[in-house]
């Protein structure tokens, strides 16, 4: 069994995961994105696929980015 959990995340807003989270410039702005993920949404900007939304789940559900497209990548635990 995988352990799922994560030093950087709590419950979503939580202060542990705000206090995580990392500032990323995405499309003309500085996003707030959470630890867990951060790495993968930044890899895909950097792509050329743009995010519009995104969340780790907080070991609570699977996580989500979602893109520019309207497709949405689902993030398994």
């Amino acid at each position: 069994m995988t352990d799922t959990t994560c030093q950087f995340c709590d419950d979503c807003g939580g202060p542990v995961t705000y206090a995580n989270q990392v500032l990323i410039p995405l499309n003309g702005r500085v996003q707030c994105i959470d630890h867990c993920i951060h790495h993968l949404v930044a890899a895909l900007n950097a792509a050329g696929v743009q995010t519009t939304d995104c969340c780790c789940g907080h070991k609570k559900m699977p996580g989500y980015i979602a893109l520019e497209d309207g497709r949405i990548l689902a993030i398994f635990p």
